[in-house]
């Protein structure tokens, strides 16, 4: 698969892959700037776990993040954005473009995934994993707070995730 930077790509459009506090379509409606909601596309990113090993601050102790894990599945939705909003979400979220010899900058860098949509279809999308800047020590897993978590769990069943994935989120409550 070829990438380019969506900033710097031709496209008019970014195929976006959330499956954090992104999920929920009302907040990243509201972090692009837009004034309505965005409809998502369910699907999948195969060989990628959800990690929880983004450094938080103040009451977060984590973020979520994509994390290569052969075998692994990463749930979410794909949503459709223009340049500008992919832009915007960028700055909220500190993703920083390429830099040459400090490729790490920033929160997460945003890297190219293929979506299998649960209708079947396969898209190219883009999602974000934390640099190594900005992972948890030693890159481990902490568990987000409650309200992380409810943001994530609420916006997957609104979403129509699989209930095998809504599952996976429930019992980090069971674990807390």
């Amino acid at each position: 698969m070829k990438f380019q930077y969506p900033s710097r790509s031709l496209k008019p459009r970014v195929a976006y892959f959330a499956f954090g506090s992104n999920l929920d379509r009302r907040k990243l409606s509201r972090r692009i700037g837009s004034k309505d909601t965005i409809d998502p596309q369910a699907g999948k990113v195969m060989d990628y776990r959800l990690a929880f090993n983004m450094r938080g601050g103040g009451a977060e102790p984590s973020f979520a993040a994509a994390e290569k894990s052969l075998g692994s599945e990463l749930h979410g939705c794909v949503y459709d954005l223009s340049r500008d909003q992919f832009g915007k979400l960028c700055l909220s979220e500190g993703v920083l473009p390429p830099v040459p010899f400090f490729p790490q900058a920033g929160a997460y860098r945003a890297v190219p995934v293929d979506v299998q949509l649960y209708s079947g279809e396969v898209v190219e999308a883009v999602t974000l994993e934390a640099t190594i800047l900005a992972k948890t020590a030693f890159g481990r897993d902490v568990l987000p707070s409650q309200r992380y978590l409810d943001i994530m769990r609420n916006a997957a069943r609104e979403s129509g995730l699989e209930q095998d994935w809504i599952d996976l989120l429930d019992s980090y409550f069971d674990d807390a």
